[in-house]
């Protein structure tokens, strides 16, 4: 089992507040994708889908906890995240890629 937490920058969430357009202006804090509990296969991915997302606790925190669906790879110190998250009911891709 493994347990990630991921925070968007936040120097980079408040420059992109600053630009009128932005969509996600009056949230206060970054996006965070968390996941606690999950079983890896032995080939260390798994696949997060709306069937087994309840197996583990999974989601997106961004002004509401969301529902995440995607992929989780882990490997060779590389994690690799990718997928979908949603935000107030709209579904926004999530990609992540991380050195450990």
């Amino acid at each position: 089992m493994i347990d990630f937490t991921f925070v968007g920058n936040n120097e980079r969430f408040e420059t992109l507040e600053e630009n009128d357009d932005f969509e996600f202006k009056d949230f206060i804090y970054p996006p965070e994708l968390y996941i606690r509990n999950l079983t890896l296969s032995k080939n260390m991915q798994s696949l997060i889908t709306e069937n087994n997302h309840l197996d583990s606790e999974i989601g997106l925190y961004f002004g509401e906890h969301g529902m995440f669906v995607g992929e989780v790879y882990v490997k060779n110190n590389y994690i690799r995240i990718i997928g979908f998250g949603e935000v107030y009911g709209e579904k926004y891709p999530v990609k992540i890629n991380y050195t450990l």
